[in-house]
């Protein structure tokens, strides 16, 4: 049924998303004209939401891809098309991903330690959060994407932390500056990682927000690619007693940035549709040439129905 928020799954920002997502998918080896479908049935949905139909958001995390999208909409056997989006690219719009990089600073020795690979495995208890020890006072974590902002980050809480430190959410808005999101731009609390579970922190994309290329660590270490980076930040120590652990971080990509890929449906409203039916295929000479190569072309492309 409906899932209510400012976020759901794919990064819908307003609305009300009526269906699960789908995924579909086109193989590196496929045709290079190809026609993908997926269905919502709405038979048994309450009348309420059936009369609100109103958008299908396509979302794709690969920006290779040229697409036409047609909807459908049927009662009984009878069907309508609805309306037809073409030559659009999908970009990296409300896609689930692992952060492309990861880094723990550690402000005495002034190195940064690449964790990326822990960051985005399903291991129990691989990443630390600062705070630890008086000693990691301006420590922080640096995670991002590098292609796009984001404004959702995902993590799974394996140890429960009891130390007793202060952990601020910044983000980068030039060369090594950063800036604490607001409590009206951000749901992200530090007693988060206070219990186990997946959490999530949602927060609005900064307009001043940048890609940027963090200083090479005067000691050594790894030195951070440029990327769209939020950082986590110890500012001030108490006691130590357990720190937090976590296994696994991902990211949603904004729903904001990037071209438009939400279809409104016409003449929906007020019609009760058993089934809305999508069609996206690829086309375009740029993507048939690239589908005659091995490994290049791919596509996953993730569909829902949101009422408004």
């Amino acid at each position: 049924m409906a899932t209510k928020g400012l976020m759901n799954r794919l990064g819908t920002i307003i609305g009300e998303q009526v269906s699960d997502y789908q995924t579909i998918s086109y193989a590196d080896s496929e045709a290079q004209h190809t026609v993908k479908k997926v269905e919502f049935d709405f038979s048994d949905v309450n009348k309420n939401y059936k009369r609100r139909y109103h958008m299908v958001s396509i979302f794709n995390p690969s920006t290779e891809i040229d697409l036409t999208a047609v909807v459908y909409g049927e009662i009984g056997h009878d069907i309508k098309r609805l309306v037809k989006l073409d030559g659009f690219t999908a970009s990296k719009m409300g896609a689930v991903t692992n952060p492309s990089v990861y880094y723990y600073y550690d402000l005495s020795a002034t190195t940064y330690a690449d964790d990326v690979s822990d960051a985005t495995n399903a291991t129990d208890d691989d990443t630390v959060l600062p705070g630890h020890a008086a000693g990691e006072v301006g420590d922080y974590i640096i995670l991002g994407e590098s292609l796009s902002p984001f404004n959702q980050i995902i993590m799974n809480v394996t140890t429960a932390n009891t130390d007793e430190r202060t952990l601020v959410f910044e983000y980068a808005t030039a060369k090594d500056t950063w800036t604490e999101f607001s409590s009206a731009d951000t749901d992200f609390d530090q007693t988060i990682f206070d219990s186990t579970g997946v959490k999530r922190i949602n927060f609005n994309v900064p307009d001043d927000w940048v890609s940027m290329d963090p200083a090479v660590g005067a000691g050594g270490g790894d030195n951070p690619t440029a990327a769209w980076y939020v950082r986590i930040r110890c500012t001030a120590f108490t006691s130590a007693d357990v720190a937090g652990l976590v296994d696994q971080w991902t990211l949603v990509d904004s729903a904001i940035y990037g071209a438009a890929t939400t279809i409104d449906i016409e003449d929906c409203l007020g019609i009760e549709y058993d089934r809305i039916v999508v069609m996206v295929e690829n086309h375009g000479a740029a993507v048939s040439a690239a589908k005659t190569v091995a490994g290049v072309g791919g596509f996953t492309a993730h569909v829902s129905v949101t009422a408004v």
